[in-house]
């Protein structure tokens, strides 16, 4: 099935997988995930994106604790393509997310917000479903968006903690 051979396509990426590849090039301590998002890529059209929790395009930014280091990564197809440290927002920890805090994958948010919403891949821009991780009132959240019947924009939050979601 072509399930089968997407799974043996790693140029697809989960959120998961994407936060280990950028993860594992960073070498200094207290650096930690400030915020990950899919990404569509100008010109490519891959409507597929995201139907089973993984995408071609990554950003990510991670932020040296209690310093305006942030390192940003991009990601397509499976390999880094971006890897570069920039003065940013020194974000407080509040906001930054450990390893142990990111305790389910894009696949099983994905299946949370189609079990409980109407919730469609997009087909015109922000193609398939985007997957993002941020942290809101101290707990890291993935979000999933996607469009409901009439075409509306729609993001489901799930909390990983007791798998709890809301809809925005």
């Amino acid at each position: 099935s072509e399930m089968c051979i997407r799974d043996r396509d790693n140029r697809y990426l989960t959120l998961k997988e994407a936060y280990n590849l950028a993860m594992n090039q960073i070498e200094e301590d207290e650096v930690y995930l400030y915020t990950m998002t899919s990404a569509d890529l100008e010109g490519i059209f891959d409507l597929k994106d995201g139907l089973d929790g993984k995408r071609r395009f990554w950003n990510l930014d991670f932020n040296k604790l209690n310093t305006t280091d942030h390192y940003i990564f991009q990601i397509q197809d499976g390999k880094i393509v971006t890897q570069v440290q920039v003065p940013g927002l020194n974000v407080g920890e509040e906001k930054l997310i450990e390893d142990s805090e990111i305790l389910i994958d894009s696949f099983e948010a994905l299946r949370i917000s189609s079990e409980n919403y109407e919730i469609n891949p997009g087909v015109e821009w922000a193609l398939g479903y985007h997957f993002m991780l941020n942290k809101y009132d101290g707990i890291a959240k993935i979000s999933v968006t996607g469009f409901d019947q009439e075409n509306n924009f729609k993001k489901v939050h799930i909390n990983p903690l007791d798998l709890t979601h809301e809809l925005e």
